[in-house]
């Protein structure tokens, strides 16, 4: 009997020894494919983030260009110049409308030709840009607007929210993706709102380099789990086998009688 309990106690010990083995394999496993999965995600977002930045600047590129041509059209009688503020608006990519302004009033547009209404250069965040939710024409159209300053005035270009919004939704494949002027933001829905947007889990942002905007975007825990069991059952099944076997080594090993020497 004696002999027995001890024997019993043994196989007791071998087990608990080589479940302790199956556990840390386990844990090495999920701690090795959890911190894969957070870096290829961040990785992942952080380039989309870079592209998307890419993509935006190419676009206000565009509104610049078309600025830099009629800037020195600043203060001539708008008879004269409205037929060039239409043909930037025809022929240069992403551009919705061209503008002059004389002080604080704007008086000359690509759409009406000679015009007359004040606008406030304070609400251009840096001076530069400004992310509206829609203007007169196309109240729920949202559009952001390039502004530079000439002599006695100022260019206004407006880009349409549409090229916008499409690029937020390009990007936008696992981590919504958040376009953000001074107060405002719009996301891939492509509506514009005030304020900050609320953002959970991990946050990111990146600036432009050249112009007043920069990209927002958040991930999830839950997002990450799912990365993890949508693109890891292999690894999860290999650190599975990997720990039964190291198992059933230590339980083997541990068995084996050691003989004196």
């Amino acid at each position: 009997m004696p002999f027995r309990r001890f024997k019993l106690r043994q196989q007791i010990m071998r087990g608990v020894q080589s479940g302790l083995v199956f556990l840390v394999i386990l844990l090495l496993g999920a701690t090795i494919i959890g911190w894969q999965t957070v870096s290829d995600m961040n990785a992942d977002n952080q380039a989309r983030l870079q592209h998307a930045r890419d993509m935006f600047d190419r676009t206000l590129d565009n509104a610049y260009q078309a600025a830099m041509t009629v800037k020195p059209l600043l203060g001539q009688p708008c008879a004269n110049v409205k037929q060039i503020l239409r043909h930037q608006v025809a022929t240069v990519p992403d551009v919705r409308t061209v503008n002059l302004t004389r002080g604080n009033r704007i008086y000359c547009t690509s759409l009406y030709g000679e015009y007359d209404q004040d606008y406030d250069p304070s609400g251009y965040v840096q001076g530069q840009l400004d992310l509206a939710p829609g203007n007169s024409l196309t109240p729920d159209r949202a559009l952001i607007v390039y502004r530079t300053q000439g002599e006695g005035g100022s260019v206004l270009v407006g880009v349409d929210g549409y090229y916008l919004a499409n690029t937020l939704q390009l990007m936008s494949r696992e981590v919504p993706m958040m376009l953000l002027v001074g107060q405002r933001w719009m996301g891939p829905n492509g509506r514009v709102l005030d304020g900050e947007p609320h953002l959970d889990g991990g946050k990111f942002s990146l600036a432009s380099q050249r112009y007043a905007y920069r990209l927002g975007s958040s991930i999830m825990p839950q997002q990450y789990w799912q990365r993890a069991r949508d693109y890891s059952n292999g690894s999860m099944v290999l650190f599975l086998i990997l720990a039964l076997l190291g198992a059933g080594v230590a339980f083997w090993v541990l068995g084996r009688p050691v003989s004196p020497e």
